[in-house]
């Protein structure tokens, strides 16, 4: 695993752990991740990359990214 895979990961972790119980503070927080995972996996993994894509949908909002539309 990357180092910023790892980053992201104990990020995510400690989200789960303690985030969740911070009201809006969590919540932010928690939108903040997921875009953050979206643009990881956008960018490390072609076969999501190619759905998101089919979707048009692009990097959701990271440098260089739109957000058109969210991968559902």
């Amino acid at each position: 695993m990357s180092l910023e895979a790892e980053e992201l990961d104990r990020r995510i972790q400690a989200w789960i752990e303690h985030g969740a119980d911070e009201g809006e503070e969590g919540a932010a927080e928690f939108g903040e991740l997921a875009v953050e995972l979206f643009a990881y996996q956008y960018e490390h993994n072609a076969v999501y990359r190619r759905f998101c894509r089919a979707r048009r949908v692009d990097r959701g909002g990271s440098p260089g990214g739109r957000r058109s539309r969210r991968c559902r």
